[in-house]
């Protein structure tokens, strides 16, 4: 087999599992890279973190989520945090903080938007974390 023909069928494959874990979790993209260090040591910077849907009030604290940034200064950023408490500010609202950070992140009020929560990882532990069904 030639080789352009072999690497078609693996991107394929990939693209084939990629979307039958969408539909599995109820994502419409199920990966996220991490581009930082705020979770370090947990998440290293170039890990795959696969998701899977969630809501403010499925997660608890201790687990890592994935979420849209509303703070101005990382307006629409993806932010990868764990869940360090709810608190009530108008509806669920979530205080996270990276593992690697001095502070946690302010509290958003209500649910934040495009909230998945961390599932598995490439990399450093290939940890297996639960995953939460869509709408928790």
């Amino acid at each position: 087999m030639k080789g352009w023909v072999k690497d078609l069928l693996w991107f394929v494959g990939i693209v084939a599992a990629l979307l039958v874990y969408s539909a599995a979790t109820g994502v419409t993209w199920p990966i996220a890279v991490v581009s930082s260090y705020s979770m370090e040591p947990t998440l290293r910077v170039g890990d795959f973190v696969f998701l899977a849907g969630a809501t403010c009030k499925s997660v608890e604290p201790g687990d890592i989520v994935v979420y849209v940034a509303r703070n101005p200064m990382w307006q629409g950023s993806w932010i990868i945090h764990r869940v360090y408490q709810k608190v009530d500010v108008g509806g669920c609202g979530l205080v996270t903080w990276g593992d690697n950070n001095n502070f946690p992140d302010q509290a958003a009020a209500g649910e934040p938007p495009g909230l998945y929560k961390h599932h598995w990882q490439s990399g450093g532990g290939c940890a297996v974390r639960g995953a939460v069904p869509p709408g928790g």
